[in-house]
């Protein structure tokens, strides 16, 4: 369930509107039982997730409460915002040290500006040029005593 979580404010991340609403639905079979819930998870204008309970059978509302504001949390902590225009971000793709580069969609990024380095980085969602800024060697979040080259570009 955590993981479609994840996925439904991955995609109101992705969405241009200020206010988006996603709905999913997670079923499981436990002990034979069939267990299922409904949730709806929305973002206001003011940048604020709310989750709440459409539909559910078989699991405690305590529960399904809980892993909600938990993994909504660990997202808003530990999730890279997505690049725009203007941030700089660290890749570790083979891509020309120069300016005017496209960085295309799909390559890996690990961080953000000044966010956390991630380990395990995303993928960008379009094509990017960008300006080649400096290489730097940094830990991860997962690894912060080991060090990986990092390529930093400013997006354009």
């Amino acid at each position: 369930m955590k993981q479609k979580i994840y996925d439904a404010l991955i995609k109101m991340q992705q969405e241009k509107s200020k206010t988006n609403t996603v709905t999913f639905v997670h079923e499981t079979i436990y002990h034979g039982k069939v267990k299922k819930a409904e949730i709806k998870i929305s973002k206001s204008a003011g940048n604020t997730t709310n989750a709440s309970i459409v539909e559910l059978s078989g699991y405690s509302k305590n529960y399904i409460r809980k892993m909600l504001n938990q993994s909504i949390e660990n997202f808003t902590v530990n999730v890279l915002p997505l690049p725009k225009a203007g941030d700089e971000i660290r890749i570790r793709a083979n891509i020309s040290l120069k300016n005017d580069v496209t960085i295309p969609k799909d390559t890996n990024y690990y961080s953000v500006n000044n966010s956390i380095i991630k380990c395990s980085g995303l993928p960008l969602q379009k094509d990017f040029i960008a300006d080649f800024i400096r290489v730097s060697q940094d830990g991860c979040d997962k690894l912060p005593h080991s060090s990986s080259t990092y390529k930093i570009f400013k997006l354009k």
